[in-house]
This record gives structure tokens, sequence and C-alpha cells, in this order.
């Protein structure tokens, strides 16, 4: 019997299966428990089990068209304020414009100004000493 080839060959069968028979047993035991808990499981559960899956399934749906809607939403409010930005920087350069127009219409005018009363100052001053040499020549020749 020890020198028979079957005897090695149930010696290795006794002891532990190879890892491919390892994952064969582990598939078997799974697919097993698997059958097993279909088999248990009740009607009342199977139907409560879809009605949850597929409330869940409602909500992911409602969730996704509101988030398309908010994104759609936020976009046209990017859009609007991008427009309300750019009119106000539009504004804020045209008085900046106008501003800059006015204080060299008024630097220009204030020149004017100042040249025009520089005139006017030496033709009263040139007036002046006329008239007080006439009136000087007017004392001196009454006296």
């Amino acid at each position: 019997l020890k020198t028979s080839p079957a005897t090695s060959r149930l010696q290795r069968l006794q002891g532990e299966p190879s890892p491919g028979m390892a994952q064969v047993i582990a598939y078997i035991t799974q697919l097993r428990q698997f059958a097993q808990k279909r088999l248990t499981t009740t009607v009342e559960e199977d139907n409560s089990n879809r009605d949850y899956f597929e409330e869940v399934k409602e909500r992911e749906e409602r969730a996704v068209s509101e988030k398309i809607q908010l994104e759609q939403k936020l976009k046209l409010q990017r859009v609007e304020l991008h427009k309300q930005s750019n009119q106000m920087q539009s504004a804020a350069d045209r008085t900046r414009a106008e501003l800059h127009e006015l204080n060299t219409r008024t630097a220009k005018e204030k020149a004017g100004i100042e040249t025009s009363a520089k005139t006017v100052r030496a033709e009263d001053f040139k007036s002046y000493d006329e008239e007080r040499s006439e009136l000087q020549i007017e004392l001196d020749a009454a006296k």
C-alpha cells in the first residue's frame, strides 16, 4: 500500500487544498450564500428594497435636474453681472473722460482769465498813471 502511486495522491487530497481549488471552494460558498439569501428574502422585503431603490433613484434624478437648472440660472446670472459690470465700467470711463475734459477746459479758461486780468490791470495802471500825470500837471499849473 505504501508503494502504490494512488496512495500518495490520496494523502495529498487529505491535506490542504491547492490555491486553485481554494478559489473554487470560496466562489461556490459565496454563490451558495447568495442563493440562500435570495431564497430566504420574503416578497415584502423584496418589494421594500425595490421601493427604496426606486425612491433613491427618483431623488437622484430630481437632484440632477435641479442641479442642471441651478447651473443654467447661475450661468444667466453671471452673464447679467458681466453685462452690468461692463456698463458700469463704460460709465466710469465716460465720467473720467468728461472730468479730464472739464479740468483741461477749466485750466485753459483760468489761463485766459489770468492773461485778461493782467492785461486789464496793466491798462488800469497805465490809465491811472496818465490821469495822475494830468492831474499833477493841473495841480502844478494851479500853483
